[in-house]
């Protein structure tokens, strides 16, 4: 299928975490360099980019300990 041919043809996957990068982080971050004429974020030209929500096991707001514990092994840790 068309599908498997796109995934056989990538050789590498980047996986870039952002630590206290929530949304509003991010656009106020792209005001600000649109307002002072700076370059855009680069992250805004990638092909392909996804935006996840994360909550520990134990509380709706996570720290970086239980999400990046939540990476590494694929299951939900106490904030």
């Amino acid at each position: 299928s068309a599908a498997s041919d796109v995934y056989k043809r990538q050789k590498y996957i980047f996986l870039f975490i952002g630590d206290s990068m929530g949304l509003g982080h991010i656009m106020a971050t792209e005001e600000y360099l649109r307002t002072n004429e700076f370059e855009l974020l680069l992250m805004f030209g990638f092909p392909n980019v996804g935006i996840m929500a994360t909550f520990s096991a134990s509380s709706p707001i996570t720290d970086s300990a239980a999400a990046g514990t939540a990476l590494a092994c694929g299951h939900k840790a106490n904030r």
